[in-house]
């Protein structure tokens, strides 16, 4: 009997210890979590101070983001960071291969569903027209927009037109 409550207490006490560990997983800093900071899968190492959880937010210091390539100033006199952003100038030759590719097929897609939905369109004003006169007109808008609707829906749901929005 006192073995298996040996045993049980043993068992408790490594599953509170794994839980306050897990909570800890890298430590902490001034009395909070640290929080691990990685780019491309890489861990990004703290020159100083490392990037905390406070208040159940995540607090990166400014040196952290800087050497993960975003530059700044800062301005000891104002107490102020600005950070410079530059628009993005890359081509589309800049692009690899394969995705210059899966763009231009996605573009070549969005403008074939572009006619579609213009055919649809007029097709839909023929069904009008035909409500105002005695002409009749046999459109199948409501099939078409059905068509124009599962087309898009197929382009959005596509992987690769995911991945370039």
């Amino acid at each position: 009997m006192k073995k298996k409550v040996a045993a049980v207490t043993v068992a408790v006490s490594l599953m509170l210890t794994g839980a306050v560990s897990a909570a800890n997983l890298w430590g902490t800093y001034k009395g909070n979590e640290i929080i691990r900071i990685t780019s491309n899968g890489v861990a990004v190492k703290p020159k100083d101070v490392p990037a905390i959880s406070y208040n159940g937010r995540t607090m990166i210091p400014i040196s952290m983001l800087g050497q993960l390539g975003l530059n700044y100033t800062w301005n000891q006199s104002k107490k102020t960071v600005n950070f410079n952003t530059k628009a993005n100038t890359a081509s589309t030759n800049d692009l690899p291969p394969v995705l210059s590719i899966m763009k231009a097929n996605m573009f070549k897609d969005m403008e074939d569903l572009g006619e579609e939905l213009f055919l649809t369109k007029a097709a839909f004003d023929l069904d009008f027209i035909s409500k105002m006169s005695s002409v009749t007109f046999d459109s199948n808008s409501d099939k078409s927009l059905a068509n124009a609707i599962d087309n898009y829906n197929a382009l959005i749901g596509r992987l690769d037109v995911a991945a370039l929005t």
